[in-house]
Formats: C-alpha cells, structure tokens, sequence
C-alpha cells in the first residue's frame, strides 16, 4: 500500500509535469508558427517593395530612353538641315568661283603703257599700289585641275595615314590596344 501511496501522491505531480511539458511543446510550436508568419510577411512586403523599386526604376528608364530618342531625332534632323545648307552654300560658292576665272596680284605701274601695250583692265587695291590680271581660260582651268587632284591625293593619304595609325595602335607600338 505504501508504494500505491506514493504513486497516488507522485501521480499529480507527474501528470502535471507532462501537461506543463505538453503546454510547453504546443507553446513552442505556436510560437514557431507565429515567427515563420511574421517573416513570410515581412518577406512578402520586402519582395513586393523591391519589385515596386524596379518596375518604377523600369519606367523612369524607359521616359529617359524616349527623351533621349527625341533629343536624338531633333539633332539629326537640325544636322540634316545644316548639313543641307551648307551643300547648298558650299555648291554656290563653286559656281561663284567657277564663273570669275582665278586672278593674280601684281604691282600697279607706276610708268604709263608703253607705246603697243594695252591698259591693264584689272582691279586696284584701296591704296593703288597693286591690280589684279584674270588668268587665261588655259591657265585658269589647269591650276583648278591641280587643285582637284591635290584634295583627292590629300584624302587618299588621310585614309592611308588613318590606317596606318590603327596598325600601330593595334600592334602596341603607341599605347595600350584598346
């Protein structure tokens, strides 16, 4: 009787020890399920912020990326304009200087013709001390002819000078490549 004494009295003790290890078991199992909860929530709204961020970044870029495009436009299409006007200047300057044939600077006679020489029908300067001859037809168009071939000569070496640049640059004489 003794040892149903005993466990009579160690009974509430022991039942209360497993409700109490019970309660605590639930209690941690609550609370584990509270904190997973409360950061899926707090990660929701951090993923959700961030896909906000981008998407405002997104369209911020894109407003920029249109300005940009009609920045650009309108700049080509003033370029365009310019690039017109100065064809058209550059053409009539051509023609201008086509039709007066090309002259030369001497100095103005201080002695009146002689006798079988004609008056120079050149322009004098504002101080009359030089006049200027038109060149003959012949003369005229071959110093223009010459003139034409030296500007492509010119071009051609600047296409083999540019291309001898970037041979250096690429093979490491001058620099880093780049």
């Amino acid at each position: 009787m003794r040892a149903r004494c005993r466990v009579n009295r160690l009974l509430p003790a022991l039942l209360g020890a497993i409700v109490l290890a019970l309660a605590m078991a639930a209690g941690h199992h609550l609370g584990a399920v509270a904190v997973q909860a409360d950061w899926d929530r707090d990660t929701f709204a951090r993923v959700a912020a961030e896909k906000k961020a981008v998407l405002d970044a997104v369209a911020k870029n894109e407003v920029a990326r249109q300005q940009d495009l009609a920045t650009a436009r309108a700049t080509i299409a003033e370029y365009e304009r310019k690039s017109h006007e100065d064809d058209a200047r550059i053409t009539a300057e051509r023609a201008a200087a086509d039709r007066e044939r090309l002259r030369i600077t001497i100095p103005k006679r201080a002695c009146p013709a002689a006798a079988g020489e004609a008056a120079g029908a050149g322009r004098a300067d504002a101080a009359s001390t030089v006049e200027t001859v038109e060149l003959p037809e012949p003369v005229d168009r071959r110093l223009r002819d010459l003139a034409e071939d030296a500007d492509r000569e010119i071009a051609g070496l600047r296409v083999q000078l540019g291309a001898l640049q970037e041979w250096i640059v690429m093979h490491g004489f001058y620099g880093e490549v780049p």
